[in-house]
């Protein structure tokens, strides 16, 4: 882009010269006998599509997304002159925001830091779970009733389902409790 490569366009080329000057061509397209062959710089291709009068034109290039659409094609998606500018601009002010709001010129390290932070909580609350269901299943094991030849378990509670079902299996299999209704 920056190198303001002037479009170059032969509308009337023989597919052989278009072969014998390395234009690039899709595989599976059929060319006629006379090819568009167009040129930017050392780049050279058929094409039938728009194009700048020069690389400069295009101004800034965002790459949106790409990928495989065939055996050996790729597809991109991209912005590009003014709606590039302003996606960048766009960027640079939530970026800034986002420096602001963490109180940090080094918004990646802050954000790394924050990660780290929020695992170490998350496993604080997984062990803090954990030691409250075991506090529940000490509790609910004083409460198995006897009814029949059964051991049975009713309780009421606000137990998240991970931890209910935890503690039901293993009060199940350490007092051979035949069902639970929780």
């Amino acid at each position: 882009i920056q190198a303001n490569h002037v479009l170059q366009e032969n509308r009337a080329a023989t597919i052989e010269e278009a072969k014998a000057s390395g234009a690039m061509m899709l595989f599976g397209e059929k060319y006629g006998d006379k090819v568009r062959m167009i040129q930017f710089g050392k780049s050279i291709e058929l094409c039938g599509g728009t194009h700048v009068n020069n690389t400069g034109a295009i101004k800034k290039f965002k790459l949106q997304s790409e990928g495989a659409v065939a055996a050996g094609i790729r597809r991109i998606e991209a912005i590009a002159g003014d709606v590039a500018e302003q996606w960048i601009q766009q960027e640079l002010q939530e970026l800034d925001e986002i420096r602001v709001v963490l109180k940090s010129n080094d918004a990646l390290k802050s954000i790394k830091e924050l990660q780290q932070k929020v695992n170490a909580f998350q496993k604080q609350i997984e062990e803090l779970q954990h030691a409250q269901a075991m506090q529940v299943k000490a509790q609910w094991k004083g409460q198995i009733e006897t009814i029949g030849d059964r051991r049975l378990l009713f309780v009421e509670t606000s137990l998240d389902p991970a931890s209910i079902k935890d503690i039901c299996f293993q009060l199940k299999s350490e007092n051979n409790l035949f069902g639970m209704v929780v």
